[in-house]
């Protein structure tokens, strides 16, 4: 925008002029949608330039919408299979990790939606496109299966409730509990309704399971956390490879020291001079003691670790692949090749 400086503060023009060089990452871009006002726009900009930006930010939030709806039909899969297979403290420890976070990317893609949401509305104004891209409040990001999870989670919220109101002398408008770092608002079954963000995308079905929307978040993240897994099990298999190599190695060595001395099979010393024959028969005796001590530590250290790490292995359920119905498109894809 070459009339920039016609527009904006002296103190934003020096961060136009000098920027932060050590952290490129937080330039200030001053794009259109900075400038204000539109006569501003008018004055600084060339062009559409505007309406440029105006199109990409649209991409923008409509990209974010749907990156939200992902992260939120994940949290849900994962929500109810935390619920109905993990128990334990440490299970439920690494499955509220993974929770947290689904939630950081459902938060970060929430905040980019209504920054590019912000931005299109200085550029455009009010108008029709708002129908399509609403204003997104922090009570319009909840799932489809809320009302699932919660029949599923009854007796814990319950509990929660209960001792809430109990501690804190809560009445049922005010209550709040906290699962997994995430507060949520405790609403009654007759309560609850669909976010705006699906109307688009869902039949209203109750939140059939079999929709494609839903089977391919489920796909992507089954296939991430499969190889997640396996290339920690695969790490872990050569770790334990690499430990055997070196006691097997360092016994080996053992070995061959004591191999070298005058005496043992096809060692013929060519000095006759038994002083010299004796010392090497040490120095070779010496070093296979060195070998020797350098596996009984290797063993002492590691083979436990390497055992626990063995059954451990051995707990890892092998997962198998899994087998989807094909939708029309798929299936005449599969055809043609």
């Amino acid at each position: 925008m070459p009339r920039l400086s016609d527009v904006i503060s002296p103190t934003d023009m020096e961060h136009v002029e000098s920027p932060n060089s050590d952290l490129p990452e937080k330039i200030k871009l001053f794009l259109p949608s900075d400038c204000g006002t539109q006569s501003a726009r008018i004055r600084a900009c060339v062009g559409e330039l505007p309406e440029v930006e105006a199109q990409l930010r649209e991409a923008e939030a409509l990209d974010a919408l749907q990156g939200l709806r992902d992260g939120l039909r994940a949290r849900t899969a994962t929500s109810r299979f935390k619920a109905q297979n993990i128990t334990g403290q440490v299970s439920n420890t690494r499955a509220g990790g993974v929770l947290r976070q689904i939630d950081i990317r459902i938060h970060t893609r929430k905040i980019r939606y209504r920054l590019a949401r912000d931005a299109l509305l200085r550029l455009r104004g009010h108008g029709d496109w708002e129908g399509k891209l609403r204003e997104l409040k922090d009570a319009d990001v909840r799932g489809l299966s809320e009302k699932v999870l919660s029949k599923e989670e009854a007796k814990e919220r319950e509990r929660l409730r209960e001792r809430a109101v109990r501690e804190q002398n809560l009445g049922e408008e005010d209550l709040y509990f906290q699962e997994e770092g995430v507060y949520s608002r405790v609403h009654g079954e007759t309560r609850s309704t669909l976010s705006w963000i699906w109307w688009d995308q869902w039949e209203l079905d109750g939140g059939d399971a079999n929709d494609p929307d839903y089977v391919d978040v489920v796909r992507v993240e089954y296939c991430k956390s499969k190889a997640r897994r396996d290339r920690w099990k695969e790490e872990v298999q050569l770790l334990c490879e690499e430990l055997r190599r070196m006691m097997e190695y360092s016994l080996w060595r053992s070995k061959w020291w004591l191999a070298k001395r005058a005496g043992e099979e096809g060692m013929v010393p060519r000095d006759r001079d038994p002083d010299l024959v004796e010392g090497l028969d040490a120095y070779a005796s010496q070093q296979a003691s060195f070998m020797m001590e350098k596996h009984s530590l290797l063993a002492k250290n590691w083979m436990p670790l390497m055992d626990h790490a063995k059954k451990v292995l051995e707990r890892v359920p092998d997962i198998g692949t899994l087998d989807f119905e094909l939708q029309d498109e798929e299936r005449r894809v599969d055809e043609d090749m």
